[in-house]
């Protein structure tokens, strides 16, 4: 498949855009699969259906599988001379059938308004979306079906856990009053830990920090470990210092002790690099152990894990070898058509997943890199090339399996089933394109780590959504007419994606529907937008 190449402007604003999402975004980490929590589905609308993370079947009187839904409207683009957008209003949240996706007789849709991004407290008690343009966190209750309340929050609030009891939802914030070009602050940047109290539906700060917090997880229910960075410039620019992890007692707003990291790499930096200086940026991943005791950080652009001990505060770096070469990896993807997620056309992204096993005994590592190839000054010819799958034994730190291909997964709840995908966009010589490369949908049996079906090979998997039993998996890929456009930028009305519920028990495709840009009960974002993901 080949793509008209986009004006160079359109690509720089689109690699500002995905940037500012790589730096608010959080990596996804293993369900817990004990019986005694649920969550709901929830089907978002932007990217298409995207969810908060399930886990176990959900309890009586609450719903399965929540759908959301929006108004979505077309704004430039046309004329080839603005970046095309859509944006969504008017949201809503309605609980479906988890296979017909109907709505469910007896609850009444909620309306959410603008708000997005739904994450579910593990009691399953509450969803949190938050609205980005008026700085409000709305409070759902499930099990009366209800709200939301709405809470004020501070600016770049993003949710980044709930405490084990689901009394509490924290986010790690940065805020300047004064901004001044380039990233940086009039002022002393201001660096906080904020808690909302959904039953309350109130936000109060736990903390103030004195440096970048980069990721936040909680680890119990009185503290939280941070992996954080120093600097004068805002998103990971000019880091000063090692970065290092960070233990926050959230009663008393106090860190505890600081760990420093001194071989890791966060952030963006100018570098020079085989073919050139190029700008890049390190999106590494965390990963607690169940037992609280240890975190797993794997680093962005090598096949390495810290080992942090959070009780004895020491770490230990661990190399993990690969069966073949990067090099001969990416050869045999070329030619049997196994493909990765496209990334920013400005500057090189290096970006890991992590997730760890409910037992504690396992590593799940996937992660995109980009490449660079003469003549492609600042530029990178090919974007978010899958570095494959690594299953890692905790105990000996050592690689168990391998699958190539794979740049990014999703566990299901009970640990059984990994469901991983991939694709990359390629420069092509001499011609003024792009060629999209993309293998679809591996489904891996993990007590095996055996393939157990390989679904729309040779096709771009968009979102893969898991229902709470383990036992559906909602993937959407794009439609026919999203995978011919006739040129940049691209226009979609119709057959924009499709959408599969898939029996994973089965390993069968039960049933396959057409979505457009906007089809009643189902958000699916057509056009341009959907490029950057």
């Amino acid at each position: 498949m080949r793509l008209t190449r986009p004006p160079r402007w359109v690509v720089l604003v689109g690699a500002a855009a995905l940037l500012l999402w790589l730096a608010l975004n959080a990596l996804a980490t293993a369900s817990d699969p004990s019986p005694a929590v649920a969550d709901p589905i929830l089907l978002d609308g932007a990217p298409p259906l995207a969810l908060a993370s399930p886990t176990v079947p959900p309890r009586e009187g609450t719903p399965e599988v929540v759908l959301m839904r929006a108004v979505s409207t077309r704004v430039g683009g046309g004329d080839g001379t603005t970046v095309p957008s859509v944006q969504l209003t008017d949201r809503v949240m309605q609980p479906v059938d988890p296979v017909s996706l109907e709505p469910l007789a007896g609850w009444p849709p909620l309306d959410v308004s603008a708000a997005s991004e739904p994450t579910v407290s593990p009691d399953r008690q509450f969803a949190a979306l938050i609205d980005w343009d008026a700085n409000s966190l709305g409070i759902v209750d499930l099990e009366v079906w209800s709200g939301p309340r709405w809470v004020e929050v501070p600016d770049q609030f993003w949710p980044r856990g709930w405490s084990p009891d689901s009394s509490a939802l924290l986010s790690a914030a940065t805020a300047c009053t004064q901004p001044l070009a380039e990233g940086r602050c009039g002022e002393e940047w201001r660096h906080e830990v904020w808690s909302v109290d959904p039953e309350a539906a109130s936000a109060s700060m736990v903390a103030e920090l004195d440096a970048w917090p980069d990721e936040l997880l909680v680890r119990d229910a009185s503290t939280a470990v941070l992996l954080m960075h120093r600097g004068d410039v805002c998103c990971g620019i000019e880091v000063q210092g090692e970065p290092f992890v960070a233990i926050l007692d959230l009663g008393s707003g106090t860190v505890v002790a600081e760990i420093p990291l001194p071989d890791l790499v966060v952030g963006q930096r100018i570098e020079e690099r085989e073919h050139g200086t190029f700008g890049t940026i390190r999106r590494v991943a965390l990963a607690l152990h169940p037992d609280g005791r240890r975190l797993y950080i794997a680093h962005a652009d090598e096949d390495r894990v810290a080992v942090v001990d959070l009780e004895a505060e020491e770490v230990e770096t661990f190399d993990l070898a690969r069966e073949r070469s990067l090099f001969s990896r990416l050869g045999g993807w070329l030619l049997g058509g196994f493909v990765s997620t496209a990334e920013a056309k400005g500057g090189l992204n290096f970006r890991k997943q992590m997730a760890v096993s409910a037992d504690g005994s396992r590593l799940y590592i996937a992660g995109i890199e980009d490449h660079t190839c003469p003549d492609h000054e600042y530029f990178g010819c090919r974007s978010g090339v899958p570095l494959g799958l690594q299953v890692v034994d905790t105990a000996s730190m050592q690689v168990v399996h391998e699958e190539p291909g794979i740049g990014r997964f999703e566990v299901a709840p009970g640990g059984r089933w990994l469901l991983g995908s991939g694709r990359y966009y390629e420069e092509v010589e001499g011609e003024d394109q792009m060629a999209l490369h993309a293998f679809g949908l591996k489904v891996l049996d993990l007590q095996t780590n055996e393939v157990v079906r390989h679904l729309w090979p040779g096709e771009p998997i968009v979102r893969v959504t898991l229902a709470p039993d383990g036992r559906h998996a909602y993937v959407v890929t794009y439609g026919s007419h999203h995978l011919d456009p006739p040129e940049w930028p691209l226009e979609c009305e119709e057959s924009c994606y499709r959408l599969a519920i898939l029996d994973l028990n089965r390993g069968t495709v039960m049933e396959e529907r057409d979505l457009g840009p906007e089809v009643p009960g189902i958000e699916a974002l057509g056009g341009a937008s959907a490029w950057w993901w």
